[in-house]
């Protein structure tokens, strides 16, 4: 057991990460709205100028085309946000119905559902997400879709042993006792108490989804020219690494903070919510 003291040095600690890479996203997210507001240049518009290092009026300097590496930075901010969120719903929705419904009526349901699950789990993510996208082709959307099916696995184990547990508490039982309908308590007893590790996962999932997204632009297997999308962006400088760094690094450098914020951030909102940390 921790000391009273030590408790309230984690809830100081987890409070000050949780604001401090708060912000972070929260930056992200508005630039990510309004990026037309804050980028200094169309992200898709060719300058004859060519490949310039950084300077006063390009500050991450421009790519092979002369287009603004700052402003397709600022640009792919919604790229890759909407990468990791919408794959991560996917995911999430999926997989915590499939988890749901497996726990709850059990028998050949259950079986039935994790089986599948094995099958997909018998692939690593990654190479899952490229199965899928060699069969849907390369774009934006198929790398959500990619992404968020390779994530199901996860939130059906989780929601399936969540979902087991809390069917073993009196009041389910004398929820059933009473006629309850199957809908109302699942919609109103079990979900809620589902929800926070539930939560706890999709948020640090956002920040692999990323990875993963990004991975698969780089590959040339998402994003398509000319979209500033930041896996294509690094992918299109990787060929210039000794004469124009600039190129490849800024994006890599904005892929990185993205995905620590995001991972920190969701490490202290598991210290907060998570019951077992707090003891």
């Amino acid at each position: 057991m921790l000391s009273y003291r030590n408790k309230r040095l984690i809830r100081k600690f987890t409070r000050k990460r949780i604001i401090i890479y708060g912000s972070v996203l929260a930056v992200l997210v508005v630039l990510s709205l309004f990026a037309p507001y804050f980028a200094p240049y169309d992200p898709i518009q060719i300058s004859m100028e060519g490949r310039k290092s950084p300077n006063v009026d390009h500050i991450f300097g421009t790519d092979r085309l002369g287009r603004d590496i700052l402003s397709r930075i600022i640009y792919g901010t919604k790229y890759s946000l909407s990468i990791g969120i919408i794959s991560v719903s996917i995911g999430l929705i999926f997989g915590t119905t499939m988890g749901v419904l497996s726990a709850y009526y059990g028998g050949l349901v259950d079986t039935i559902i994790m089986r599948f699950i094995d099958a997909l789990l018998a692939f690593p993510g990654i190479l899952l997400a490229l199965v899928v996208i060699a069969v849907l082709g390369p774009g934006l959307f198929n790398v959500m879709l990619a992404v968020g099916i390779s994530t199901v696995p996860e939130y059906a184990r989780l929601a399936r042993g969540k979902v087991l547990s809390v069917m073993q508490l009196e009041y389910i039982e004398a929820i059933h006792s009473i006629g309850g309908s199957n809908i109302r308590v699942i919609l109103k007893h079990i979900l809620p108490n589902i929800s926070a590790p539930i939560t706890i996962l999709a948020t640090l999932q956002v920040g692999n989804a990323i990875l993963v997204g990004s991975g698969l632009s780089f590959l040339g297997m998402g994003a398509q020219p000319p979209t500033p999308e930041w896996g294509l962006m690094t992918a299109e400088g990787r060929n210039f690494m000794s004469q124009a760094w600039w190129i490849s690094t800024f994006p890599g450098i904005a892929i990185l903070i993205t995905v620590i914020s995001i991972n920190q951030f969701g490490d202290g909102l598991r210290e907060a919510i998570d019951p077992y940390l707090k003891e």
